[in-house]
């Protein structure tokens, strides 16, 4: 596993994961994860808290607010990586803990 790959989620209202923990702390038997909602699901957007992305054609947006950790085994497949926008998405979490 990789941080900044998408994952599919575990239910059909989380259709997609995408890990955010240190690829240095792969051993622990959990992984941080970002939902990848559907856009419409997200009520009041943030702009800097919810990033809008596409995956499989579909539009989505992180939903850092709702990040959680989960066990591994309920990740499912890998099916892309949002890894060019690392910086983004990282900023998205600053500000979710700092404010700024």
């Amino acid at each position: 596993m990789a941080r900044f790959d998408v994952h599919r989620g575990w239910r059909a209202s989380v259709p997609y994961l995408l890990d955010i923990q240190a690829d240095l702390l792969d051993v622990l038997p959990t992984r941080l994860v970002i939902p990848l909602l559907p856009a419409g699901t997200v009520g009041m957007r943030i702009d800097r808290l919810h990033l809008p992305v596409e995956i499989d054609g579909r539009p989505l947006v992180v939903a850092t607010n709702l990040m959680t950790s989960v066990r591994r085994d309920q990740l499912g497949p890998k099916i892309g990586s949002l890894a060019e926008r690392w910086s983004e998405i990282v900023a998205a979490v600053d500000f979710l803990q700092q404010g700024f």
